[in-house]
């Protein structure tokens, strides 16, 4: 019950970061885009203006990235993921973001930095290394992007991680000792790059790097609280290791499907090109982490229906019709393989353990 429970909040809190990637990229285009430029700019998109606005749907961070390719065309604003990252502060990350505010030290940024990353940029990882004496943050794309995408996208990546360093950094830092190693041709607005970065910039690179001095790992930072940090920390591991959500295909696909309509399921070849890669590779993967499509959406299920009956008032008929169950007796059926118990009797259980523990 405990793991439902987590895998619940843990994707509150992404959504919550990912509502705020939305909302930078929805400030732009209002700033830059008329009334009706802007309605008829929505009106060929998925969700809705309001939807963003009003936090009213669970977003993904595949229609982010749709939101961002289009946006990119209407708006033809050099630098934007320049742009988004440097818009991006501590606040926008949940209980990360008061783990990051609460470090002591750049290690421990460092470290909650990396899971929001995880958390959030399902195409692409990150990796440390010491080399030099410098600490070498190194991006790799996890699956095939357009060059224009890939350019965005660092561009954001690298400028939010800078602008979350400065504003919990010693104000006298030197940025001068840094490198930026972009591993892609230098644009034509490459000059804007130096209001973002005040390190050396170089282009045409072998791979996506911020090379910072490694001594800055023991630095101290302005607003480290132990206590909080503790708590923060705590929270933040409890919630990762429940869901696992190492960027593995098998929680990509499960939290497709956490956030799927489960009466217009998404089919394998749907899930597939979402995930940038064929049916049958999807397979494959699938297979070599010991799982399925099928066992995946079970599991998936199993964890909602919990859920439903435990936190909600809708009965099993309507639980087994959210789920996309054609029949309520192929519910009750998947529901006792899975639990060894009936949901009536799994509901009715929580409802006395609950009633037990408020007695006097």
């Amino acid at each position: 019950m405990e793991r439902v429970s987590l895998i619940n909040e843990f994707e509150q809190e992404k959504q919550k970061i990912l509502n705020s990637y939305f909302s930078d990229l929805t400030s732009l285009l209002k700033k830059n885009l008329d009334q009706n430029e802007l309605e008829h700019f929505f009106k060929e998109l998925s969700f809705s203006l309001n939807d963003i606005e009003q936090q009213t749907v669970r977003f993904t961070f595949q229609q982010y990235l749709d939101f961002l390719v289009r946006s990119n065309k209407k708006l033809s604003l050099p630098g934007l993921g320049l742009r988004l990252g440097a818009m991006k502060t501590v606040r926008n990350f949940g209980i990360y973001g008061y783990a990051l505010m609460s470090s002591e030290n750049y290690t421990q940024f460092t470290e909650i930095a990396n899971k929001i990353f995880d958390t959030i940029y399902e195409s692409l990882s990150i990796s440390h290394c010491i080399e030099n004496d410098q600490l070498v943050i190194t991006y790799n794309a996890q699956s095939p992007l357009s060059q224009e995408l890939y350019i965005i996208l660092m561009e954001q990546v690298v400028t939010c991680g800078i602008s979350l360093m400065q504003t919990q950094l010693p104000e006298n830092i030197d940025w001068s000792e840094c490198i930026l190693k972009c591993n892609y041709p230098a644009p034509a607005y490459n000059n804007d790059y130096v209001h973002y970065f005040l390190g050396e910039i170089l282009f045409d690179q072998p791979f996506m790097q911020l090379c910072v001095p490694a001594s800055w790992l023991s630095l101290r930072l302005n607003t480290g609280n132990p206590f909080i940090f503790s708590l923060c920390e705590n929270k933040v591991e409890t919630i990762l290791n429940s869901i696992k959500t190492k960027n593995s295909i098998s929680n990509q696909l499960k939290h497709i499907l956490l956030t799927s309509n489960f009466n217009q399921l998404p089919t394998v070849e749907n899930i597939a090109d979402q995930l940038h890669m064929s049916d049958r590779n999807l397979r494959i993967h699938l297979s070599k982490q010991g799982t399925s499509y099928r066992e995946i959406l079970n599991e998936v299920r199993n964890e909602l229906a919990c859920r439903y009956l435990k936190e909600s008032s809708l009965s099993i008929q309507q639980i087994s019709f959210s789920l996309g169950y054609g029949h309520v007796q192929n519910f009750y059926r998947a529901f006792l393989k899975n639990n060894q118990i009936t949901p009536e009797k799994f509901r009715q259980q929580l409802w006395l353990n609950d009633n037990y523990c408020e007695q006097p």
